[in-house]
């Protein structure tokens, strides 16, 4: 039985590398070096891998030539590379945005807008989706409303 390894290392300068290991079976002590899989006893379901598509990688990816971030979407995205199976998203903006701003600053949310995420994220969703229509998204606020803070600031400053 041979089995694939890939492998990614930044300090074996090792990307994606792809090996495969030597049969098991042909190694002495086998026994200390098999890998067994029941399947029969199960933990839970593996829904897949991911990463995270904020408002400065959107901005990026919209500025640079549009093949290249073509390619880099079809890389992440598309089942024949890392196939991403989900993407976070940030509720408004981020520590990886380009400015702080919310969807709402008033607390009867009178003036949500998701506005500022229709210039660069948005967009950028469409094409990843199209690499692997099934992704699903995942979104998460970094920092509530400024009006839910005792500061009333997006940010952290005093």
């Amino acid at each position: 039985m041979e089995i694939e390894k890939i492998e990614t290392n930044l300090k074996r300068n090792l990307i994606l590398h792809s090996s495969f290991l030597k049969s098991l079976s042909n190694t002495k002590m086998a026994e200390n070096n098999s890998i067994r899989i029941d399947n029969t006893f199960t933990f839970q379901e593996f829904l897949g891998f991911g990463g995270a598509l904020t408002e400065s990688s959107c901005y990026v990816l919209s500025k640079i030539d549009s093949n290249l971030s073509h390619s880099i979407l079809e890389e992440y995205f598309s089942k024949a590379h890392l196939n991403y199976q989900f993407c976070r998203l940030s509720i408004a903006s981020c520590d990886f945005s380009l400015s702080s701003y919310s969807y709402a600053y008033q607390n009867d949310l009178s003036d949500f807008s998701i506005q500022q995420d229709l210039k660069y994220v948005i967009p950028i969703l469409k094409k990843a989706k199209t690499h692997n229509p099934k992704i699903k998204f995942l979104s998460s606020p970094w920092s509530p409303p400024a009006f839910m803070k005792d500061n009333h600031r997006l940010d952290k400053r005093w």
